[in-house]
């Protein structure tokens, strides 16, 4: 709803502003990239509901050009083999979270597609060196450093979290021992990212107050966000991170690469856990491998910094849409931890083979992934193809009664009338009415 709204108040001149809040207020949360793309959408077809297809066709588009471009970064980056590189992008674009994220107003695939591409370029150019060479200790062409720089730019203003995109370039150029590279790429990045984004925020951000909580808590940006849920004492800070941040992101580990497995450990929490702990224990020795052999690349550096924000950002329930866009590196991690693990064990495979390139591990892998998700599919048909509210089909009157709600207040209300509301940019979309927000803290012991 944000993001349709922002998308229309630049579409309409209204500036980067929240249309349905009294006052216009400034957006300080989600960068403008997203909004300003769906945007055209609105210029092409001003008229709500009509043009949401529109509106998810501009996000999917996203989602669609990432799949040759995944397919290539794995052949250049990561795997020798087409089968290998064609089973990592199979399993990625039929995960139903990748499908959900990407056909919906979110800007996931847009970050997804402008991620993999600043990292695509980023190994190209930089290939993986061991060590450092006089050879590899050259500049990097003007050229490649500003195609970095763009792309890295790209996904910051798509997705905050870019910044960890930034930070894992930027650190691998300063491994590698390319002062000059990394100075002019840390300096080229932060200028068109972190400086105007920054002074946007500080000159429009609301003041937190009694008056204005709630409205600070939901649109005053993640700084306000993280001050508001981070406890205020070393001890609880430490215990929350544990709970809030390390426990979740293996969960979703598992839930994400195996999701049949949670299914069926469903009933026994110590197996699901240990299942958990299994999984994120493989991806971990991977980077530990990584850091030992000095085979630091701007993708491990990435994925790690990512997760680690994620820990310390206390933000649980958002963990699969975070991660989501983190599965072809996971599932590559994963598939080197888990052919590092069977060369230990006295479990020999074929010597020209590469896990999972036997049929075994294929069937095996596709069971836990691709088998539980055909109604994950048959839920996300009904979503795209119905409404949002009635995904299956057993409450259409609700749907029923929330359009008769939205024409009650246009046809009873002034234009110029706020109303109150949990989800005031349902409101505002359907009717054109502003709104407060009610907090859902408030309300509950009322």
């Amino acid at each position: 709803g944000v993001y349709a709204i922002t998308a229309k108040a630049l579409a309409t001149g209204k500036g980067y502003t929240l249309l349905h809040l009294p006052g216009l207020p400034a957006q300080v949360k989600y960068p403008i990239l997203y909004p300003l793309l769906l945007s055209a959408g609105w210029l092409l077809n001003p008229d709500f509901p009509a043009n949401l297809p529109l509106l998810h066709w501009i996000t999917a588009i996203f989602a669609i050009a990432a799949i040759p471009l995944l397919m290539g970064y794995l052949r250049r980056v990561h795997v020798s083999s087409a089968g290998m590189a064609g089973f990592i992008a199979l399993l990625v674009i039929s995960n139903f979270h990748f499908m959900f994220y990407a056909t919906s107003l979110m800007s996931e695939a847009p970050y997804f597609f402008c991620s993999l591409l600043a990292l695509w370029i980023a190994e190209s150019r930089l290939n993986h060196p061991a060590t450092t060479s006089n050879a590899k200790s050259k500049s990097l062409e003007p050229k490649a450093l500003g195609l970095m720089v763009v792309c890295s730019a790209l996904a910051f203003h798509t997705r905050t979290i870019g910044l960890t995109l930034i930070a894992a370039i930027g650190l691998c150029l300063l491994l590698q021992k390319r002062w000059k590279d990394a100075t002019i790429y840390l300096v080229g990045a932060l200028l068109i990212t972190v400086v105007p984004w920054g002074l946007w925020v500080m000159s429009h951000a609301p003041a937190v107050n009694a008056v204005n909580y709630p409205l600070a808590f939901v649109y005053g940006g993640y700084g306000v966000e993280y001050g508001i849920h981070a406890p205020h004492d070393w001890p609880g800070y430490w215990q929350a991170i544990l709970e809030k941040g390390v426990q979740p992101l293996m969960d979703t580990l598992l839930y994400l690469l195996l999701p049949m497995l949670p299914y069926w450990l469903a009933k026994t929490p110590l197996l699901l856990a240990l299942a958990a702990l299994f999984v994120s224990a493989l991806l971990l020795v991977q980077g530990i491998h990584a850091i030992k052999r000095k085979r630091f690349s701007p993708s491990g550096l990435y994925v790690g910094l990512y997760l680690a924000t994620l820990a310390l950002w206390l933000y649980p329930n958002q963990a699969p849409r975070f991660m989501a866009m983190l599965l072809p590196w996971l599932w590559v991690y994963f598939f080197n931890a888990c052919r590092d693990l069977t060369s230990s064990l006295p479990i020999r495979f074929p010597a020209r083979s590469r896990f999972p390139a036997n049929l075994l591990s294929v069937l095996l892998i596709g069971t836990l992934t691709l088998w539980p998700a055909w109604q994950g599919y048959g839920l996300l048909k009904r979503i795209r193809t119905r409404h949002w509210l009635e995904p299956s089909g057993q409450h259409a009157w609700l749907w029923e009664e929330y359009k008769a709600a939205f024409a009650f207040i246009q046809k009873h209300t002034a234009p110029s009338a706020r109303i109150a509301g949990m989800w005031e940019p349902v409101i505002y979309l359907y009717t054109g009415r502003t709104g407060f927000v009610l907090f859902t803290a408030a309300l509950q012991p009322v």
